[in-house]
């Protein structure tokens, strides 16, 4: 019998122990939000502080501009180089992103988005004249439904549409060019693959004429002496896609904009990043769609337009 009570208390003592090591709740810092802290997480799993992950998913097609008709891989290729498909909070700022994925062509494509909810927009743009720089003279088209919603579960089945016309032949040259020399210094960021571009002196135009580095260095580009001037901006592509984009760190010369028609410029350095957040990119498009109502006419072709203003010209 003694043995026996000695052995409850021991059992009893072995259960109060245990139970200091209960937490009374899941969060292990009260006086934060973050309860994963490294020196006392209590789930060594650390899925008491799990990502929200929305998986978007579907397909892109492309489709002559004309005829409407689904373009096949070859002529595709013919058209147009590779296409990035972006989740953006703002489908009309391709420098802010939730994610994206690079395709070599039409085909699947898949996105994570982590720790977001709430609404976003879905865009996909082809590098039309395959430079590898997406630039405001390439074609972004935005999803038809946009907005989505992240965080309420994957979204499957999507399709996006971009509409392409034939390849145009390459353009006459400019005549006189003068070279702008320097160096591109990286500030914070790793080194990688770095794209350099001329563009119009507010940034809205461009790029015109590009180059790349496979690191920062000294560089040197050419531009057509009629143009005036031009604002130099530089590129890292720290996702290593193989793409120059509005998304990736990038920097301006400090020197910008420098004049063009007095001959070559030496000594120009690039910032890569300096606080440049707007270079220029294409407009997402939508589909838009309808029916067209007509009285009275037999004969003849209906031709329907959209268009917008901006500060440079109407955009149609």
């Amino acid at each position: 019998m003694k043995y026996r009570h000695i052995l409850l208390l021991l059992a009893l003592g072995l259960l109060l122990t245990a139970s200091e090591c209960v937490p009374t709740g899941d969060d292990d810092d009260a006086t934060s939000d973050d309860d994963d802290d490294a020196a006392d997480d209590d789930d060594a799993a650390d899925d008491d502080d799990a990502a929200v992950v929305t998986t978007v998913s579907g397909e892109v097609i492309a489709i002559d501009r004309d005829t409407g008709l689904q373009l096949s891989a070859s002529v595709y290729a013919e058209r147009a180089g590779g296409l990035i498909v972006y989740a953006l909070p703002d489908g009309a700022d391709l420098s802010e992103i939730h994610g994206k994925t690079t395709l070599e062509g039409p085909g699947d494509f898949e996105i994570e988005i982590a720790d977001i909810t709430g609404p976003f927009d879905l865009v996909v743009v082809a590098d039309e004249d395959s430079n590898h720089f997406i630039e405001n003279s390439d074609v972004a088209r935005a999803y038809a439904f946009n907005p989505l919603n992240a965080g309420g579960g994957d979204i499957e089945d999507l399709t996006l549409v971009i509409d392409l016309a034939p390849r145009p032949g390459g353009g006459g040259g400019c005549g006189d060019r003068d070279e702008i020399s320097g160096t591109v210094v990286l500030d914070g960021v790793p080194d990688g693959a770095i794209g350099i571009s001329t563009n119009n002196a507010a940034l809205t135009a461009g790029p015109w004429t590009k180059t790349t580095l496979e690191g920062a260095g000294p560089y040197s580009i050419n531009e057509c002496s009629s143009r005036g001037s031009t604002a130099l901006l530089g590129y890292l592509d720290m996702d290593a896609n193989g793409y120059f984009e509005p998304s990736d760190p990038l920097g301006g010369a400090a020197a910008n904009p420098v004049t063009l028609g007095v001959g070559d410029v030496s000594g120009i350095t690039i910032t890569i990043p300096d606080g440049v957040s707007s270079p220029p990119s294409p407009p997402a498009y939508v589909a838009l769609t309808g029916t067209v109502a007509y009285d009275s006419f037999t004969t003849g072709d209906i031709l329907v337009y959209a268009g917008h203003a901006t500060t440079d010209s109407y955009v149609f």
